[in-house]
């Protein structure tokens, strides 16, 4: 019985190709995307094949059951959430955004999974960007890719910034410096833009012919709830681990996911929110 949860946060340093099943209109190789708000999402089993190779052989027969077979491992890993995702801007090389659809299940899977109350997103409309107290490109209207939004003070991302590394190599601060380019847009716009601004990637074809594979862009935040068996009682004196611990344990700083190994596709950096709030 799975009784204990984390969150666990991807930041993707390198663009990401989680390939769909199936061609979408003109691109071959689509990213996986969910079928009521065609988001970008990662689908579970695409993580879990990533986490297997990650932890290390005997970590993943414990955690995820041994591949090929029917016995269920000690972790329940649901499907990646789309949290930031990073667009062209003409007040920086590019900002992050998100929207109040995005947050309120955020909030939702924050309480169910770790019991972290986080307040319900605040409304904006159409033309705006809410920005953060800490907001460093100023006042004038800013463009999003094709959108012109118009900025406006009164997001406070501070309850869910856990999510975001800010300790290690390259990211020390890392949660505030993003807070200073980070925007709260419309449900619309978020939809539109996650939509429209993701990355093809061209190549040739046997038959001469060319082929378009699609890419979340890099410096996208994703999140998935997981949820694991707690520790079996010890009958010696060394302490079992339960499974999130093991998890915790052999987890690296980065995981890479989804398919473009060669050419440096899906590298993430990891953070795990636990219970109490605190994240690594």
């Amino acid at each position: 019985m799975f009784t204990d949860s984390v969150v666990l946060s991807f930041y993707f340093e390198t663009p990401l190709h989680a390939a769909a099943a199936s061609v979408l209109g003109s691109v071959d190789r689509p990213v996986q995307r969910e079928r009521t708000t065609l988001w970008p999402f990662i689908q579970a089993a695409t993580l879990e094949a990533s986490l297997r190779t990650s932890v290390g052989d005997d970590s993943a027969a414990k955690l995820f059951g041994v591949a090929g077979e029917d016995a269920a491992g000690a972790l329940s890993i649901g499907d990646a959430r789309l949290l930031l995702f990073p667009v062209r801007s003409s007040a920086a090389p590019f900002v992050w955004i998100t929207c109040p659809a995005v947050l309120a299940r955020l909030r939702r899977d924050l309480a169910r999974t770790v019991g972290k109350e986080i307040p319900a997103p605040p409304s904006v409309k159409a033309d705006e960007i809410l920005t953060t107290a800490s907001w460093k490109h100023g006042d004038e209207p800013v463009a999003a890719e094709d959108v012109v939004l118009k900025p406006r003070k009164g997001f406070d991302p501070a309850p869910w910034l856990a999510l975001v590394p800010s300790a290690g190599v390259g990211y020390d601060g890392f949660d505030q410096e993003l807070a200073g380019s980070l925007g709260l847009v419309s449900d619309e716009v978020f939809a539109f833009l996650a939509r429209t601004a993701t990355e093809l990637d061209t190549t040739v074809a046997e038959d001469g012919s060319p082929q378009y594979a699609e890419t979340v862009p890099a410096d996208s935040l994703f999140y998935v709830p997981v949820m694991g068996t707690a520790a079996k009682p010890s009958k010696g004196k060394k302490k079992e681990l339960s499974a999130l611990q093991a998890l915790e344990k052999s987890l690296a700083t980065h995981v890479r996911v989804g398919e473009g190994e060669h050419y440096g596709r899906g590298w993430a950096r990891t953070a795990l929110l636990k219970a109490e709030g605190g994240a690594q």
